[in-house]
């Protein structure tokens, strides 16, 4: 049973025609998250209308949103938009659509296709066509809440209404079919349940996430920030780093966050820390410009060697670093028996 916001029950109650329309948003994992610094993880937010609009996540009830907007033609350069309400998240209108929602009992996993049009040169997303965000790993594992919205009003005038989630889920899988077409196909929360168990086993590997709970390791202790260098000229796949001098390899698996630039916001894993070039494990969407601000922090590798000479945290190692490496062992044949004792 879905909650109906109040500001929706009330268009419906006064008689006028509503105008009705989806909202897809995408939002970037909480834990290991590849994007981070938007409202609510939002990366992206689309919709079908006819017009821009601004929704606002409800507080108190998540699956429920408040809304506002202007009519203004599609595609208005986000630099012309008019601000929207305090802690709103713009919904730009991309020509989109999806398949019929269908939602079953128990645990099968239900799914829904939603199908993008990007328009070459206008949607853009950290400086970089859609179709090449997804491509460099923009979107894996982003949660996914289409809503139905509602308002009515007139061309010309603002408007305010309200609307509910009515499917959510993660990006299972991205097709980017053309120059022009993008499909994501978004799974529901039961494929969370399609793990291995039992979840923890014996290994010599660390099975905690770094700084989570059971490493206990401050993250704050171990971040470090500095500035994109001009030489060697950054790319999108690799760029030098000014102000750190941290050791190579000391942000191996670690994470880098730009905090300013076309890059805002956009996170990522450091596949290699030398010489104070900083290579991302996936190729960046655009290239970072010299100047932008960036924060990275240490990796690990969840060895008890890295734990304890590189963090000291010997203590608090989940791993079983000295169980003896599983052998096959067969006793000797002896000629003239069949190879097995007594």
């Amino acid at each position: 049973m879905k909650n109906i916001p109040s500001a929706v029950q009330t268009l419906l109650a006064s008689g006028v025609a509503p105008m009705m329309a989806d909202v897809v948003t995408f939002r970037a994992p909480v834990v290991g998250s590849y994007i981070t610094g938007a409202i609510g993880n939002v990366i992206l937010a689309i919709t079908n209308a006819d017009v821009d609009l601004f929704i606002t996540p409800d507080s108190t009830t998540p699956t429920n949103c408040t809304l506002a907007g202007v009519y203004l033609p599609r595609g208005i350069p986000p630099s012309s938009l008019p601000s929207g309400p305090a802690g709103s998240i713009y919904c730009s209108a991309i020509p989109m659509d999806r398949v019929k929602i269908s939602l079953k009992c128990g645990l099968g996993v239900d799914s829904v296709d939603v199908q993008v049009y990007p328009r070459a040169g206008l949607d853009v997303l950290f400086g970089s066509s859609l179709q090449n965000c997804a491509r460099t790993g923009v979107f894996d594992a982003a949660t996914v809440d289409i809503f139905r919205v509602f308002w009515s009003g007139s061309p010309g005038q603002s408007f305010t209404g309200g609307g509910v989630v009515m499917f959510a889920g993660r990006v299972a899988e991205i097709d980017p079919a053309g120059r022009s077409t993008m499909k994501f196909t978004v799974n529901d929360f039961a494929e969370l349940l399609n793990m291995d168990f039992p979840r923890n086993v014996y290994q010599p590997y660390c099975p905690f996430l770094l700084y989570g709970p059971g490493c206990g390791l401050s993250k704050a202790s171990y971040t470090f920030a500095g500035t994109v260098a001009s030489s060697p000229t950054p790319t999108a796949q690799a760029f030098a780093v000014s102000g750190i001098s941290q050791a190579n390899g000391y942000f191996t698996q670690g994470v880098l966050t730009f905090t300013s630039g076309v890059l805002n916001g956009l996170a990522g894993t450091v596949k290699q820390w030398l010489n104070n070039v900083a290579t991302p494990l996936q190729i960046m969407p655009s290239a970072p410009s010299p100047g932008d601000r960036v924060t990275l922090y240490a990796g690990c590798d969840r060895t008890w060697e890295t734990c304890q000479t590189k963090f000291s945290n010997g203590a608090m190692f989940g791993g079983q670093p000295f169980i003896p490496i599983p052998d096959i062992m067969t006793p000797p044949i002896v000629q003239g028996s069949s190879g097995f004792g007594k």
